[in-house]
């Protein structure tokens, strides 16, 4: 069978689906960047294009994280918070988030099994994180009982990571002692 993908507002095709077999399931990936609202699939049997059927229609949403924001600035060693929304998914599912360079040269993590439903999670930026351009990536995992994964990515607005946080008290100030 064919199923094409459909954004209902307009009827605009988004993604096509050829070649898939005629079991009776279909795990779909949606296309990224794609808006939040209606759509719906058509389902066309190859061999005989007078056998097609329409589905009811579904709403796409999607997990965004929504701090840090778009130019934040965060200094390695200091508590950041990371917030979620948390009407896309499953409640029961779990989030890991990870501290990504944004040229994907390294990887790091800040928290795991944290409850999605929480929407937000405290962390602290590790204090021998390199200054640069970095993001945070928010892995949601969900298994039903007796069901399959559910795993969904998404990304944070880029941000930057300065230098360490200052000490708390101020400046050491040194001393010298003679002998």
């Amino acid at each position: 069978v064919t199923l094409e993908l459909y954004r209902k507002a307009g009827n605009v095709l988004v993604a096509t689906y050829a070649g898939e077999p005629d079991d009776g399931a279909f795990t779909l990936t949606t296309p990224t960047n794609q808006t939040v609202g209606g759509y719906y699939l058509v389902l066309t049997n190859e061999a005989d294009g007078a056998y097609f059927g329409r589905s009811a229609t579904f709403d796409l949403e999607r997990i965004e994280v929504l701090d840090p924001a778009e130019g934040a600035v965060w200094a390695a060693g200091s508590s950041q918070t990371v917030t979620w929304n948390t009407g896309a998914a499953n409640a029961d599912g779990l989030v890991r988030l990870s501290l990504r360079a944004a040229d994907n040269s390294s990887s790091r993590a800040l928290a795991n099994n944290v409850s999605y439903a929480d929407g937000l999670r405290a962390v602290t930026i590790p204090a021998t994180t390199t200054a640069g351009p970095y993001y945070v990536q928010l892995l949601y995992t969900y298994t039903p009982p007796g069901g399959s994964e559910t795993r969904y990515v998404t990304n944070s607005n880029v941000f930057t990571v300065t230098g360490p946080a200052p000490v708390a008290g101020g400046a050491v100030s040194s001393r010298h002692f003679a002998a």
